[in-house]
């Protein structure tokens, strides 16, 4: 049994994010004896690691000291929303805290600016793991008045139900395995029946037991109201001290659908809300997953353009012209199809492997996440598997080892890929169009034709997600009226301040028509669009100190400001062009950059193909 290739190189990648080569100086923050590699302290006074297994969750927050400079808790929710009657089962929603600068601005304060709260994508992405990462990198850039606070939606992680469809992790590892890592266009054609049938085994697994019950409660409806319940549950601990406020919010990739429901649902609990990376409303509700992909392609390009215009030193793929750089990328997957390579990914992972032409298609799209990092990891990797040369080499140029391993215990509280690596589906599945559940396979190959025909680089890649929904025997308890849509943009607003919508010029999975389409979803003027130029997933991908001051602005007085068209300041294979032109601001580019690739590990982490 093959174990797959494609989870041993996205980790590879994600080692090398944890160590950008576009990177700051070591930051100080308040994170003392927190974080180092993947050790965490626990409370205070205890030499017990931290655990959400052990709080109860309660029906108001009481913190707890966790992870060096953070505060934990669990807020008991009702599971069903739509429940008439007292009683019945809860979820216990696991929430975190960071506060920025207690000393400045203590909590409750007069000068303390409330909450706002985080969802870094997926669907299925944790919020406690991206705000345990980003935390310290994202209080400048919104306000260190702030407290910061993210969770894990329903069926993710630490949050109770968990999504998972497996009775042991070996289960599901041995389920991924056996797809041997194939992505469509991989074959003949048979793998498209082979992805639609596997689609339906796991729609199947997730049905059984008291799975299919709990599954229904996982939909974003479900999680927007459960914001609605964190927020309101912070300003009690505030007291009287200051007049409560509505929901502060900024949410990326998948967070933004979930802020727009929240916004549709509860408008006049809005008080900021900033949408960062838009999946189109509509789009999503439906399960038509037509609208992603629009600009993946372009973001592609991208690579070949600053590739070709960084020379050989810089970009070790390069090529004279962005068209022979393309040439190039074509004939390598040509040839690793035709030939797969054979190789090992250093001494932390000798275990020799193939590395297929499905490998290096989806190792090329996860870099459109990041491309200010990764597109040089790419352009090397690129380089050696076409030289023959062995990839411990290519780590050995960069400087940096790939100690892959195993955790071996589901009760690591921040391990999701053991824990609920269906989270994701779950949430996306619950969510769709009930007719997508009962997608024939002609429908389905129909589908992947579109897909692909959209989108050459990930066409293929993302058909296998949405193969996630065939044959899903659960619909959400509390659904989203596509109506509302129509209804909200006739009707006034309601929120304290407009929405800042934040699309990229060329995103690989989120296109800025997305942002212009979500943002017509709501009255005249309540929604602003503002566009970030550069390629990449959400605008900490392509940094600028135009969108951080935006943002900035926003979160403060609730008004954007009038430069909502921000150019384009860092350059993938030009880091030092930040440096030369910037000066001191260069630290804090990098920072923002760094919030983009915890980004990319959670949108990843929630994929489960």
């Amino acid at each position: 049994m093959r174990a797959t290739i494609n989870t041993r190189l996205s980790a590879f990648l994600g080692l090398l994010l944890a160590a950008p080569l576009y990177a700051a100086p070591n930051q100080g923050s308040r994170q003392k004896g927190g974080h180092k590699g993947n050790h965490f302290n626990g409370p205070k006074n205890s030499t017990k690691p931290f655990s959400y297994e052990d709080l109860e969750a309660s029906p108001d927050l009481v913190f707890h000291p966790c992870y060096g400079s953070f505060e934990c808790a669990l807020l008991q929710v009702p599971l069903d929303y739509t429940r008439t009657t007292p009683g019945g089962a809860n979820a216990s929603i696991a929430v975190i805290k960071y506060s920025s600068d207690p000393d400045e601005f203590p909590e409750y304060g007069d000068n303390w600016g409330g909450p706002i709260l985080f969802n870094p994508g997926g669907p299925g992405g944790s919020g406690v793991g991206f705000l345990i990462e980003s935390a310290a990198l994202l209080a400048p850039v919104v306000g260190r008045q702030f407290s910061l606070i993210s969770f894990d939606p329903r069926g993710v992680n630490n949050t109770l139900p968990r999504a998972s469809c497996f009775d042991t992790p070996i289960d599901r590892q041995a389920f991924t395995a056996n797809a041997g890592g194939r992505i469509i266009g991989s074959g003949g054609g048979e793998e498209i029946g082979e992805t639609y049938v596997r689609g339906k085994i796991l729609a199947e697994l997730c049905s059984r037991g008291t799975r299919a019950e709990e599954y229904r409660h996982f939909g974003t409806p479900s999680v927007a109201t459960d914001m609605l319940a964190i927020n309101a549950a912070v300003w009690d601990l505030a007291g009287s001290t200051q007049p409560r406020k509505g929901l502060q919010y900024w949410g990326f990739s998948y967070g933004t659908l979930l802020g727009a429901t929240f916004a549709h649902l509860y408008p006049e609990h809005v008080e900021r809300m900033v949408l960062d990376g838009v999946v189109d409303t509509q789009d999503y509700y439906t399960g038509a997953a037509r609208k992603n992909l629009v600009d993946t392609d372009k973001t592609l390009a991208a690579f070949f353009d600053y590739c070709a215009l960084a020379g050989p030193l810089a970009c070790a793929f390069h090529a004279a012209t962005p068209e022979d750089i393309r040439a190039r990328l074509a004939a390598l997957l040509a040839d690793v199809r035709d030939e797969p390579r054979v190789h090992s990914l250093g001494p932390a992972d000798p275990q020799p492997d193939l590395l297929t032409w499905s490998d290096l298609k989806s190792l090329v799209f996860r870099s459109l996440y990041s491309p200010l990092n990764l597109f040089p990891v790419l352009a090397q990797f690129l380089a050696a598997v076409e030289a023959r040369v062995p990839l411990e080499a290519a780590l050995a140029a960069l400087g940096l080892k790939a100690p892959l391993t195993c955790p071996a215990a589901e009760s690591d509280p921040l391990n999701q890929q053991l824990r609920s690596a269906e989270g994701g589906a779950s949430i996306l599945c619950v969510d769709a169009d009930p007719a997508v559940h009962n997608t024939t396979l002609a429908e389905f190959k129909t589908r992947v034709a579109f897909l692909r025909e959209q989108s050459d680089a990930a066409g293929g890649y993302w058909a296998g997600l949405i193969a996630y929904c065939v044959g899903w025997k659960q619909e959400s308890s509390l659904k989203f009226d596509l109506n509302v849509l129509y209804t909200s943009r006739n009707g006034t607003w309601a929120g304290k301040a407009p929405l800042l919508v934040i699309g990229n010029t060329a995103d690989p999975v989120t296109p800025i028509s997305a942002a212009r389409s979500v943002a017509n979803t709501f009255p005249p003027g309540a929604a602003i669009v503002a566009t970030q130029e550069g390629p990449g997933h959400c605008s900490p991908a392509a940094p600028s100190d135009c969108m951080m001051g935006l943002v900035n602005q926003y979160f403060a007085t609730g008004v954007v400001g009038p430069q909502r068209e921000c150019a384009m300041q860092t350059k993938p294979f030009f880091p030092e062009e930040a440096s030369a032109k910037r000066g001191v601001h260069k630290r804090a580019l990098v920072d923002y950059a760094k919030i983009g690739d915890a980004l990319y590990r959670q949108v990843t982490q929630s994929h489960t193909q």
